[in-house]
């Protein structure tokens, strides 16, 4: 059986989590786990800006949603094509997660 490696990234690409599982698991399935498992100590949202989690169309789903709110994550979800559409409007803005 393999094995899937599934990581939580930071907005300038460092891994913030990792969590292994295997490889007939759903990224999804693992949200609370990867961000159970970030092991980088931040401030309390009330001591600087709010924490924003910015994910794919994968993660559109209403138990993914509240699973990312319970975390203290205001979510930021991109559905199919809505990305690409909104490049072709702005075409200097890059892409959210």
């Amino acid at each position: 059986m393999g094995a899937s490696v599934i990581f939580g990234w930071n907005g300038r690409g460092v891994p913030l989590s990792i969590v292994v599982t295997g490889a007939n698991r759903h990224d999804v399935s693992q949200l609370a786990a990867v961000l159970d498992a970030v092991v980088v100590e931040r401030p309390l949202p009330s001591e600087r800006r709010s924490k924003h989690l910015c994910a794919d169309a994968g993660y559109t789903g209403e138990l993914a949603l509240r699973i990312i709110e319970e975390h203290g994550y205001i979510p930021h979800v991109k559905g199919r094509g809505q990305e690409a559409k909104e490049k072709r409007r702005h075409p200097t803005k890059h892409a959210r997660r």
